[in-house]
């Protein structure tokens, strides 16, 4: 008896599909690679400012706050 076993993989990258084929220096090694990857995945391109610059000046406005309460 053969028993497949579901297995669900989370991963995000910046890199695109072409990006991942050099990185995995090309070849059929790398098209095995990704051929395995790309059958089984859903993909999600996000566009747009990065929030990372939004809570990083919320982060320092934050600091910039406790920092002048711990004076007074």
């Amino acid at each position: 008896m053969v028993i497949f076993e579901h297995i669900e993989y989370n991963t995000s990258s910046q890199y695109s599909l072409d990006g991942w084929h050099q990185l995995l220096k090309g070849g059929p090694i790398a098209d095995a690679i990704l051929d395995r990857i790309i059958n089984s995945f859903y993909l999600f391109t996000l566009h747009g400012k990065s929030l990372r610059e939004t809570y990083s000046k919320l982060k320092d406005m934050k600091y910039q706050k406790n920092a002048v309460d711990r004076v007074f």
